[in-house]
């Protein structure tokens, strides 16, 4: 069976704008993408090669590293937002967990988490989410003594 999916509509809104950015690594070119839009609520699919420059886009995207060119966000220029407010709506999922962890244990993770973070949802319902992830009655468990899979439930509870 084929899965078909249509192109989103060129006025669809955007999360994400790209004009003219080029992203390189010491004196290696990754990428020049002359246009790019990421449509609102969409997922979208960045694929290609081992260094290629996936990983550099996304630090780009979240301002980890510098680029040449425009990124906008919800229609402003990322440079522009104040990166407070920036990292409240726009963060980055390290692809293997353990490089995201800052502190020793669950709860200094979580504690950590709820100092920097502004959900609503989170401060009054992180009980619910931790039983719902299977994390409940975990946090004086050493991060890295959790399986793969509940170190990545806990990198995404984190960065939400």
């Amino acid at each position: 069976r084929q899965l078909v999916f249509a192109a989103p509509q060129p006025t669809a809104p955007t999360a994400f704008k790209l004009n003219n950015v080029s992203l390189a690594r010491g004196n290696h070119q990754l990428l020049n993408i002359d246009q790019l839009a990421i449509v609102k609520d969409k997922i979208t699919l960045i694929t290609g090669p081992n260094g290629t420059g996936k990983s550099t886009f996304f630090k780009a995207l979240t301002k980890l590293i510098p680029f040449r060119g425009q990124i906008n966000y919800q229609g402003h220029p990322i440079n522009h937002i104040k990166d407070r407010r920036y990292r409240q709506e726009v963060g980055l999922v390290f692809q293997r967990a353990n490089d995201q962890f800052i502190d020793v244990t669950i709860k200094e993770e979580l504690e950590l988490s709820a100092k920097n973070g502004h959900h609503p949802y989170f401060k009054a319902h992180l009980q619910d989410a931790l039983k719902a992830l299977g994390l409940n009655n975990l946090g004086d468990r050493v991060v890295y003594s959790l399986s793969g899979g509940q170190r990545k439930k806990l990198q995404l509870l984190v960065m939400l």
